[in-house]
Order: structure tokens, then C-alpha cells, then sequence
């Protein structure tokens, strides 16, 4: 069988909301009915994540948007 993902394990990616845009390491992917299903790691931390919400491109604007307005 061969499955065929949009990301690899390894790449660094970034969550598409998360206004700080840190970088994340690929380091799990799982294989759902239907989806993937991507463990991201950063640091310590460490938190499962659909496709829709991930993306290898960093926002910069985003990370210098203040929400404190």
C-alpha cells in the first residue's frame, strides 16, 4: 500500500492560526478514514493537527499583528 501525503516527517511546518508562527517538526503522521493526521512537535510540546491547519509557509505578518487593540 502506498499512502501519499502532502507533508513529510521531518519538514517544518507552521499552524496557520497561531499568531507567533513557531516553527514545528513533522513528527508523526497518522492515517485516519478519509484525512491525516500530523503530530507536530515543538520544543517539549507536542499536538495532533489536521492538513487544513498546517502549512510550510511562514506568516510574518501574523507575527507582527498585536491583538491587544
Amino acid at each position: 500500500m502506498i499512502i501519499k501525503t502532502k507533508y513529510d516527517i521531518g519538514d517544518i511546518v507552521y499552524l496557520k492560526t497561531d499568531i507567533s508562527q513557531k516553527e514545528r517538526m513533522i513528527t508523526m503522521i497518522g492515517i485516519t478514514p478519509g484525512s491525516h493526521v500530523y503530530t507536530l512537535s515543538c520544543g517539549d510540546d507536542s499536538s495532533d493537527h489536521y492538513e487544513i491547519e498546517i502549512t510550510d509557509t511562514k506568516d510574518v505578518i501574523k507575527t507582527l499583528t498585536s491583538y491587544d487593540d
